[in-house]
């Protein structure tokens, strides 16, 4: 399901941008906006990403695509605006078995891939691949690997396709 939301920003006329805050309806962010809030400023927002804050204020979502244009300016100053968001669903990420067999003690492995614009989170591929093995029949205890596509260990971030193996507990 396709989730749309409406962000404030600070915009003055030659200058940067300042996060305001996210809101669920139109009129509570138009309601903010008028308010002139303080906001986290576009050069801040890496540090508040990496710290998870920076003074308190946060920096915004980077998974919604925004509207190109302001839905509407308010503020004695005219500097505040409001800004339709859309968060597209979704997908689970996809995985297939290409070797081993349910029940055996030999190591099961296959391939995950996440699909379109799919949640890039270890704990979401994970419950994808334990979903799959108990379509398939697996009703014990296993522990999952995950590798980049080329047999390589993951050490950073998750990328958007690789293998697993799974080894029986």
């Amino acid at each position: 399901m396709t989730t749309i939301k409406w962000r404030v920003y600070e915009a003055p006329e030659g200058g940067g941008q300042a996060f305001c805050g996210e809101f669920d309806t139109v009129t509570a962010a138009r309601a903010h906006a008028e308010t002139e809030p303080d906001g986290l400023w576009d050069y801040q927002w890496a540090t508040a990403r990496a710290a998870g804050s920076c003074d308190g204020l946060q920096a915004p979502p980077e998974d919604g695509i925004e509207d190109d244009e302001a839905e509407s300016w308010h503020g004695q100053t005219g500097r505040f605006c409001v800004v339709r968001t859309v968060y597209p669903a979704i997908e689970a990420p996809s995985v297939d078995m290409v070797s081993g067999t349910v029940g055996g003690w030999e190591p099961m492995g296959g391939t995950w891939r996440i699909n379109g614009r799919g949640e890039r989170d270890l704990a979401v591929v994970l419950s994808a691949i334990s979903s799959r093995l108990a379509e398939l029949g697996v009703d014990y205890g296993v522990d999952v690997t995950l590798y980049h596509a080329d047999g390589r260990s993951i050490t950073d971030d998750l990328p958007s396709d690789g293998r697993w193996l799974a080894l029986r507990l």
